[in-house]
């Protein structure tokens, strides 16, 4: 079956096309397509490219990769959890992080060292609107999408299981910044981003091993690093699991992919067990009492930790409802920003803006043409009662304006 890796940064789409056999994987083409800068335009441009390499090289399957300034990203410790219950923790967690709703998000997260009695978790986070257009072009190109995932976490996963000395460090080559992150027993000590300067010279006094992947161009030749043979497209078509493997892909939108030879090798199980059946009969008896006194003995020596999970849980839900009554009133200003910033022509800007407990508003700032921001504001969904309140002011070409308007419910 053949797998396509498809790396999204910026307007550059990297392309790595696999074929899975029974001996492994066989690279069989690769590429680099260049994607509109129109939001508009850049689902069907993606949805083309899928339906070439559908045509050419009967791709099946797709796993996305982005760009890792995509993801919001924080660690965080808890109590150590069952794994079932790790999630619903940390959604109070991204109440805390970040600026929006977590129904907005979706996340993922990997253990990290940590203490005994302790859980520390790296969590990645997405916007779910900011993939729409991803899932449109492939599901419209008619093929099965595996998986969206961090690019650099992937590469960073590769680059672990090479097993590094300790304190060596990663670093990932974006368009416009570098992240950098340092390695203990194979998970990341700490993660950074900064500009390609700023990495440089970190790099360069670091005096440990460094591993470059990504546009390693933007890297001075002359620095003595292990540049990565590979791409962030061949790692994400190969689809290698590691301890940082991240999914960013909605639970609704994955499909189940039952390959071949794992049929077989169900049907060899199946005749095994009718083979064993015999042997299995004799010990049952004997395997459910010695099953039964492990429980006890677990049970027993975990009660106390429940009843400490439990009292932990109705603190934090006690901390999740008072947080809830404050950001119910923190959110409104930032979905006000945000939609000024998204409604306002390219030539306003504004230097001033205030809200009160009423969600009456006044904004001031500068424009071209002051009379053509009242029209966009008042058929936006998200303001009324926008006028003028006070005379506009012009000087040099610019026009200084002051305008009030109130929130709608």
């Amino acid at each position: 079956m053949n797998t396509a890796g498809l790396n999204i940064e910026g307007k550059r789409l990297q392309i790595a096309v696999l074929r899975k056999g029974m001996r492994g994987f066989n690279h069989i083409h690769s590429e680099e397509v260049q994607l509109p800068e129109e939001a508009s335009s850049r689902a069907g441009a993606l949805k083309e490219a899928i339906l070439k390499l559908r045509e050419d090289f009967d791709v099946k399957r797709a796993v996305i990769g982005l760009e890792p300034g995509k993801f919001a990203r924080f660690t965080v410790e808890l109590p150590a959890l069952k794994k079932e219950d790790i999630r619903s923790a940390l959604s109070f967690e991204l109440e805390r992080h970040l600026p929006l709703l977590p129904e907005e998000y979706i996340f993922d997260y990997a253990r990290l060292p940590s203490e005994k009695g302790k859980l520390r978790l790296l969590v990645f986070a997405l916007k779910a609107d900011s993939i729409s257009w991803i899932k449109e072009a492939v599901n419209g190109a008619g093929i099965k999408l595996k998986g969206i995932k961090c690019a650099f976490l992937e590469m960073l996963g590769e680059f672990a299981r090479g097993n590094p000395k300790a304190g060596a460090i990663f670093a990932y080559a974006g368009r416009e910044e570098c992240f950098l992150a340092s390695l203990a027993d194979n998970a990341p000590e700490w993660i950074r981003t900064m500009s390609f300067e700023s990495a440089k010279e970190e790099l360069a006094a670091a005096g440990k091993e460094v591993f470059i992947a990504g546009e390693t161009g933007n890297f001075n030749p002359a620095l003595s690093y292990s540049n990565s043979p590979l791409q962030p497209a061949f790692v994400l078509a190969y689809g290698r699991r590691n301890t940082l493997g991240m999914d960013f892909l909605p639970s609704a939108s994955s499909n189940m992919d039952y390959h071949v030879y794992g049929l077989y090798a169900l049907g060899a199980a199946a005749i095994c067990l009718f083979l064993l059946t015999p042997i299995l009969g004799y010990y049952k008896e004997y395997r459910a009492q010695t099953e039964i006194k492990e429980e006890m003995e677990s049970l027993k020596a975990t009660a106390h930790e429940l009843v400490e999970i439990r009292r932990e849980l109705e603190r934090i839900k006690g901390k999740k409802e008072f947080l809830l009554g404050v950001r119910s009133g923190m959110n409104r200003p930032i979905k006000a920003l945000s939609s000024l910033s998204a409604t306002l022509p390219k030539d306003a800007w504004l230097w001033s803006f205030s809200m009160d407990e009423k969600e009456k508003m006044e904004v001031k700032g500068f424009s071209k043409t002051a009379a053509l921001l009242i029209k966009p504001l008042e058929v936006s969904p998200v303001f009324k009662n926008v006028e003028f309140s006070a005379p506009v002011h012009a000087r040099e070409g610019w026009e200084r304006f002051t305008i009030k308007m109130e929130m709608e419910e």
